[in-house]
């Protein structure tokens, strides 16, 4: 994506916006990545810690792609905190991670939808149906991830296409948790995590207009997570199943 391009999806910034300084606002937003550790720890402890050691039922990809997910949450939290204690460089070493981690989470997206396509293959409708939390991850992380890599010398902006990629791990953490403490179907677990997801990025986004702040980013991170709750209502829909049917063909 060129930044002509991106420049078109993204406003370009005002002149009277510091590029560098962090707002006071985030300087705990490591709190809400914490809150979304916990809910990935909690999730997926049933499925797939509670084997630990043996691991029979996951793959090696299984595992890459968990610890790619985990270092970039990790990131998340832990780069806030290195710029509100002043440990600039430090921030901008780890920072760096991302051009290394970020395409690879991109990479093993691709391989667990493929994975888990094969895996239910003897239901294609219902595998088609699945293929929405698989492509939708893969699309949109990687789609924030590339603005935020574009506006990485403007922190505001910056730093909140970051936060939209961590946003989107909500849903595979505390849905997980909703299925296996509380007996819910998988349909109403995602469809909570999507509302919560869009409910936090709502709050952010009138608070940034309140406060004049640029509003630009949580507009597409929220346009996003809208997209995602659509695709997951209509993903037994013929226009989905043609499109997924299509696409794993091709790619799968």
């Amino acid at each position: 994506m060129t930044n002509e391009l991106i420049i078109l999806i993204v406003p370009k910034p005002p002149s009277t916006l510091n590029p560098t300084v962090m707002e006071k606002t985030y300087k705990n937003i490591s709190v809400l990545f914490i809150l979304i550790l916990i809910g990935i720890l909690w999730g997926f402890h049933k499925p797939y810690t509670m084997e630990f050691p043996d691991f029979k039922s996951f793959q090696m990809t299984d595992h890459i792609h968990g610890g790619l997910m985990m270092s970039w949450l990790l990131m998340l939290i832990a780069q806030p905190i290195f710029i509100v204690t002043g440990r600039i460089q430090t921030h901008r070493a780890i920072g760096k991670l991302a051009y290394i981690i970020g395409p690879m989470i991109t990479i093993y997206l691709f391989l667990i939808a493929q994975l888990g396509y094969h895996k239910g293959a003897d239901h294609p409708e219902i595998a088609r149906a699945f293929m929405v939390l698989d492509l939708r991850g893969l699309f949109f992380f990687t789609t924030l991830y590339v603005l935020a890599l574009s506006y990485r010398k403007i922190t505001p902006y910056h730093m909140r296409f970051m936060i939209g990629t961590g946003l989107l791990m909500i849903g595979p953490g505390f849905g997980r948790a909703l299925i296996n403490s509380f007996d819910m179907t998988i349909w109403d677990a995602i469809t909570y995590t999507d509302y919560a997801a869009i409910f936090i990025t709502t709050a952010l986004l009138i608070y940034d207009i309140v406060k004049k702040n640029p509003v630009a980013p949580y507009t597409i991170v929220l346009i996003i997570l809208v997209i995602e709750k659509l695709l997951w209502y209509y993903r037994m829909s013929g226009p989905w199943q043609t499109f997924a049917g299509r696409f794993a063909a091709m790619f799968f």
